[in-house]
């Protein structure tokens, strides 16, 4: 499916979201392949992409497609890497199929291209289109040639066939490079590419990008994907090679407010519900898995609770609903959500930020008077995540400098960020990740 033309189908705002968040997830795994096809298929055939947002040709593909990239448009890193996945997955898609099953997805891709050249686009989409329009045209002629796999060419500008050309597997001819049978699902992914960034760059000067991105309701999408984008990043960054027996060791790099939390849930050997499925999914991002999560929490619920603890399960007594608690978060049970993280506004909102009230005053490394004086007024303005990292700073530790000279530069469309001197750190686990980073943990 080349996605040249935007799906007409109506989807709930929460599907939409959950669809968003697991393409995303796979997108960002395909990624890490660097381009491995076979590693691709590898990770295709897991059972965790069995998802109906991947299922070629359905509503629930196009749609989570379209909105993903749509979204995710201001962002330049973000985008471009969730293009070279699609591109790589549009491989692998196609080359699983036969001749006959591809005949579909060619020939909706020439209607749409001819639909599309007959709209104001840019001469470039339109010399792009054209091209495509000239390789299926090509190829529906030579059907009968191509299915038995005999003699088959066709002449295209070298400019839209660069994957090939750079790696010296076509032949050029006055400034054009010949395309044969065997090439095409290269020479299709790469066009399926270039025909994304086009499609992209045309609906930013459309008015369907300004309604978009204007709705409260796509703007928190936005915001959520591009978060879960460098989380997912730095996630895999890490190698997510946590293990249960190395939190308390990684403990020292955890930000106030995932300290706290642990610190109360050594003492007591419980969290409340709430406080857990935070801390959890701050551990589930930084790196620990399904089963080095069960092991976790089963070192703590075998224990007894402690007296203030409010909550009296026990992992003997309830082994099957904490295991299903467990399971629910890395959306193994129930409805299947992958859930992410939480960002610190909503620890904020929770009132586990230390920041947001008088707990920052019993952090350790805040004991002199003009340390307190100067968080209290960084809180005063609501500027948390600054009295974060200068927490850090009058520790001694000098790690929150650091991040801004690690960190990539803004988005020129991410100005709202440029309210907090923490570069696109809007995460505990994206704390936790970049204090590795610098410290050259990672």
């Amino acid at each position: 499916v080349f996605y040249l033309l935007y799906p007409d189908h109506e989807v709930d705002l929460e599907h939409l979201c959950i669809m968003c968040h697991r393409r995303l997830a796979i997108l960002m795994k395909i990624s890490q392949c660097e381009g491995n096809v076979h590693a691709v298929r590898d990770l295709l055939e897991q059972d965790e992409t069995c998802h109906e947002c991947l299922i070629e040709g359905s509503p629930q593909d196009s749609v989570s497609h379209i909105f993903l990239r749509s979204l995710l448009c201001l962002f330049g890193s973000p985008l471009n890497t969730v293009l070279q996945a699609e591109s790589m997955l549009f491989r692998c898609r196609f080359e699983a199929l036969n001749w006959e099953e591809r005949r579909e997805i060619l020939e909706n891709a020439l209607l749409d291209s001819k639909q599309l050249l007959r709209c104001n686009i840019s001469v470039q989409f339109q010399e792009l289109l054209e091209t495509l329009v000239k390789v299926l045209t090509a190829v529906f002629k030579s059907w009968n040639q191509i299915t038995e796999s005999k003699e088959f060419h066709v002449s295209v500008p070298f400019e839209h066939a660069l994957s090939l050309v750079s790696s010296r597997r076509v032949i050029l001819r006055a400034g054009d490079a010949i395309i044969r049978e065997h090439h095409l699902p290269v020479f299709l992914a790469g066009m399926f590419h270039d025909v994304c960034e086009q499609s992209v760059a045309h609906f930013k000067q459309s008015i369907k990008f300004r309604v978009l991105h204007q709705d409260e309701r796509m703007a928190e999408l936005r915001t959520s994907l591009k978060d879960a984008f460098y989380a997912l990043q730095g996630s895999l960054a890490a190698s997510s090679t946590l293990k249960a027996s190395e939190v308390d060791s990684q403990a020292a790099y955890f930000p106030p407010c995932m300290s706290t939390l642990y610190s109360t849930l050594k003492k007591e050997k419980r969290l409340p519900h709430d406080e857990r499925f935070i801390f959890s999914l701050f551990l589930k991002e930084i790196g620990l898995s399904l089963s080095e999560a069960i092991e976790f929490w089963s070192r703590f619920y075998i224990e007894p609770p402690g007296k203030k603890a409010t909550c009296s399960h026990t992992w003997q007594a309830n082994t099957s609903r904490l295991m299903y608690s467990v399971r629910h978060m890395y959306g193994q049970e129930g409805s299947r959500i992958d859930y992410t993280a939480h960002r610190c506004v909503q620890v904020q909102g929770s009132q586990l930020c230390p920041f947001t009230a008088d707990a920052f005053q019993k952090l350790p490394g805040t004991h002199q008077v003009e340390d307190i004086e100067d968080i209290a007024q960084l809180c005063e303005n609501k500027q948390f995540l600054a009295a974060c990292k200068l927490h850090l700073l009058r520790k001694g530790e000098n790690l929150a400098s650091e991040m801004i000279l690690d960190a990539e530069p803004f988005d020129d469309q991410d100005a709202d960020s440029l309210r907090e001197p923490l570069v696109r750190i809007h995460k505990p686990s994206q704390f936790y990740l970049y204090i590795r980073k610098v410290t050259r943990q990672i």
